[in-house]
């Protein structure tokens, strides 16, 4: 599996895995991981997942600062810089 592949290479778990979906082809991903997401507008087989948190926004549309916002109110990460955020999305080998 390559999302298992993904979490060997950043050593954490499936459990400690953010996953954002909106159509079918993401059920089976959002089924697996520890934190399910999803915009207001998915497909409805995913917002009937009972594991996914919808966002308050249609996908395109700020998904990912909601999806922030709510990681660090949920204390799941922390309240860290965008040059943070960006000096690891340089790391993403994917």
């Amino acid at each position: 599996d390559l999302i298992k592949d993904i979490c060997d290479i950043y050593k954490t778990s499936l459990e400690n895995t953010v996953y954002v979906g909106d159509d079918l082809f993401d059920l089976d991903l959002l089924k697996i991981v520890g934190h399910a997401y999803c915009p207001l507008n998915s497909c409805p087989d995913i917002l009937r997942l009972p594991n996914v948190r919808v966002l308050p926004v249609e996908g395109g549309k700020g998904v990912v600062a909601y999806l922030f916002d709510s990681l660090v109110q949920s204390g799941f990460v922390d309240n860290v810089s965008l040059s943070d955020i960006l000096s690891i999305d340089k790391l993403e080998i994917y």
